[in-house]
């Protein structure tokens, strides 16, 4: 039913877990946020596995100093990651086992503004179910790094090092400039003790979207407790039901 399962993406192999408990069934894929690994959203892939939805979870190459590729943290930007979860994404559309009218993103954090990216450019994609999304990344370090020239060979942020180009693509990045194409229906679950990522980024890509639900949890904070677990599992099972 689970298996490790790797991807070749530009000759480097990305390290996963496939989750298979029957054919045709929706398919959730799901990735990380900044400096994590899958194992971060193991429990969401195995309750999903106990109502019968199947999923992929994933090590973004270079997007974690725990994940396994030879990868260096300095070439990730979100433009790689993007990558790496289009690339995901064609891997399995048309595998025999997956219904391609089926397909979903889950996002964590970064992995939620990456997967929105993703979803501005691949049609495959049912619905896009975003966990504390960081929209506000590019704004964040635009504030700090307004000129191409101020950028370091290297910062260690949060245990990570970045390279250059993890902020050279932000300095011009407008993130309302890359979303509003993805029609179909959006979910996004905060927290209003947030003190990474404020809620109120929704506020401004709420108009984006032409389908889009936005739970605000009360007294949670980047990273969910054991009860804002549990709310954003079923939030995830009913978003997937209402739309499969």
């Amino acid at each position: 039913m689970e298996k490790p399962y790797a991807i070749d993406v530009e000759g480097n192999q990305m390290q996963g877990v496939l989750t298979i408990v029957k054919d045709q069934a929706p398919f959730v894929i799901f990735s990380h946020g900044y400096n994590g690994t899958e194992k971060n959203l193991a429990t969401y892939c195995s309750f999903l596995a106990e109502q019968g939805i199947n999923s992929y979870r994933y090590d973004f190459l270079g997007g974690s100093v725990n994940e396994s590729s030879q990868v260096p943290t300095e070439a990730m930007t979100i433009f790689t990651e993007r990558r790496d979860l289009l690339s995901v994404i064609n891997h399995f559309k048309d595998q025999a086992f997956i219904d391609s009218n089926q397909l979903y993103l889950f996002g964590a954090s970064m992995g939620g503004l990456v997967s929105s990216l993703a979803a501005e450019i691949h049609t495959a994609i049912r619905g896009v179910f975003l966990m504390f999304p960081a929209f506000s990344v590019a704004h964040d370090w635009q504030q700090r790094y307004q000129t191409k020239e101020e950028i370091p060979r290297s910062v260690n942020f949060w245990g990570m090092s970045l390279g250059y180009d993890f902020f050279e693509v932000l300095i011009d990045f407008k993130l309302e400039e890359q979303l509003g194409n993805y029609t179909g229906p959006i979910y996004i679950i905060h927290g209003d003790k947030d003190d990474v990522v404020s809620h109120t980024v929704t506020d401004w890509v709420k108009p984006l979207y032409d389908d889009i639900t936005i739970n605000i949890l009360t007294n949670e904070g980047h990273g969910f407790s054991k009860s804002g677990e549990e709310q954003t599992k079923q939030a995830l099972l009913a978003f997937i039901r209402q739309h499969s």
